[in-house]
């Protein structure tokens, strides 16, 4: 498969990376992400020291390290587990640190309030600048999944039928609201914005009266949430 984008074009992003201490938080889109960057890192040339750790010590070498924070549908006790792990950092501080939360933490069997949970993060991020104040955030929106596949979605699209997935992505796109207008000006890896971007730069989405809900475009998945390959590279 051809890469989404000029991988020359972002060499020098890579080279950045390469010599930064970051701290990624996620599941398993989370490692969707990952798995584009090490195929960027592969085409490019620029190695990355990408190594998953759980609170063991990462010395003080650079290196993109991730750890699988929390339980999926338990937001909050991300954000603690999140908050924990930077105020007593293992080894040399971190350069930059984000929390990402998974699709699954807004849904109707998680956390159904999206501005309560933006407070409870925002609340951590104060926290976290206290004990590590040379640490940057970068702050993420949630992950979104896409339209049912199958024949039925385009008829209750038609009829004005609501599928099993609008109401998760309402809740999705309430809490990347509130976390774009919450942090604005401050450095934000907005991947539903890229997932529900499509290649001729469409957006994909339904419509909820006046609002326009958006959902993960069907070109980047094979699953309905987690990403295929051209997914991985574009996020």
């Amino acid at each position: 498969m051809d890469a989404p984008v000029n991988v020359a074009d972002y060499k020098s992003d890579l080279e950045t990376i390469a010599g930064a201490r970051i701290l990624f938080a996620h599941q398993s889109v989370g490692r969707n992400v990952l798995l584009g960057l090490t195929e960027l890192s592969r085409q490019s040339g620029v190695h990355l020291h990408i190594t998953g750790v759980d609170n063991a010590n990462t010395g003080d070498r650079p290196g993109l390290f991730h750890v699988n924070i929390g339980k999926n549908r338990e937001p909050l006790g991300k954000i603690e587990a999140f908050t924990r792990l930077l105020q007593s950092p293992s080894g040399a501080p971190y350069d930059l640190a984000i929390l990402k939360f998974c699709y699954e933490d807004l849904s109707d069997a998680g956390m159904r309030a999206p501005v309560a949970l933006v407070d409870a993060y925002a609340k951590s991020t104060v926290l976290i600048r206290q004990s590590q104040p040379r640490l940057r955030l970068v702050h993420a929106t949630v992950p979104l999944r896409a339209d049912p596949s199958g024949w039925k979605t385009p008829i209750k699209r038609l009829i004005g039928r609501a599928t099993e997935e609008d109401a998760g992505n309402q809740l999705r796109a309430a809490f990347n609201t509130e976390m774009r207008k919450r942090f604005a000006g401050q450095p934000l890896f907005d991947i539903a914005e890229l997932e529900s971007t499509l290649p001729s730069n469409d957006q994909s989405a339904f419509s909820l009266g006046n609002e326009s809900i958006p959902t993960l475009a069907a070109v980047y998945t094979n699953d309905g949430g987690h990403l295929n390959a051209l997914g991985q590279q574009k996020a």
